[in-house]
């Protein structure tokens, strides 16, 4: 009993990881998971939900998309600088935001600028003549013309 005790921690976490490929749909190399408002028999998913995403919402109130890879399938890592490009504002009925977080820690990623999120309450956020919005991520305030873009539909 107790050997198998030993197993089932050992399995826990790849099988919470496992739930990921049953539970979530890749739209652009984002990851949306589906099915947070009601968990029903799917007891792992919970466990995820509290590991990458922190909790949150069901898609009742908000969607998460997770991105770990640039358009190159790259790690996204701070070492190099990302645009994220919106065909336009997103279709919400509240607020958006894209907020960007350490992989490992779970917290927020600092930076000089002490900018957190960009969304719908940030001040001089301008749009391109076509209605879309781009993004840098970069962990220097100076702007550098070599970035790598995360896609965004």
């Amino acid at each position: 009993m107790i050997d198998g005790v030993k197993r089932g921690l050992e399995d826990a976490p790849n099988v919470a990881a496992s739930t990921l490929t049953s539970t979530s749909e890749d739209r652009n190399g984002w990851s949306y998971v589906r099915g947070l408002d009601s968990f029903g028999y799917n007891y792992p998913l919970p466990a995820l939900v509290s590991g990458p995403y922190l909790g949150g919402q069901g898609e009742k109130e908000a969607i998460y998309p997770i991105r770990y890879n640039d358009s190159e399938n790259q790690p996204l890592t701070g070492a190099n600088d990302y645009i994220i490009k919106l065909p336009s504002e997103p279709p919400v009925n509240a607020f958006w935001s894209i907020t960007m977080y350490d992989a490992k820690t779970k917290m927020l990623v600092n930076n000089e600028l002490n900018r957190y999120k960009v969304g719908t309450d940030t001040e001089g956020l301008v749009k391109g003549p076509d209605g879309s919005i781009t993004v840098s991520l970069s962990h220097k305030k100076t702007y550098r013309p070599e970035r790598k873009l995360v896609t965004c539909t």
